[in-house]
């Protein structure tokens, strides 16, 4: 039919929002005159490649757990986790505060 089609974003028409008058026509007016002026605010549609990077990275983040990504974040050289204490009789009787310094 040659027509185009626009998906108004529903927060954005404020427009329609306050107005005094609510129904249909009004409403149809009001959306017709903020497309015309060019002020329509429209809502985007991710494009369907960008709906499954997200769908696979909603599933990887279920997955890992964020307790498993703060061991591997805080891990220093000796391969413990920088947020445990240091063993008894090991030398050191401070607990490691902050990851190690790597200059």
């Amino acid at each position: 039919m040659g027509m185009d089609v626009h998906l108004a974003h529903a927060r954005s028409c404020k427009a329609i929002a306050y107005a005094r008058l609510k129904n249909d026509r009004v409403d149809a007016r009001t959306l017709a005159h903020l497309l015309r002026t060019d002020l329509l605010p429209e809502a985007w549609i991710a494009p369907r490649p960008v709906k499954e990077l997200r769908m696979v990275l909603r599933h990887r983040a279920s997955r890992v757990s964020p307790a498993h990504l703060v061991e591997e974040q805080g891990a220093g050289s000796t391969g413990r986790p920088w947020h445990r204490r240091a063993r008894r009789g090991s030398g050191s009787s401070q607990a490691l505060c902050h990851p190690p310094c790597h200059s």
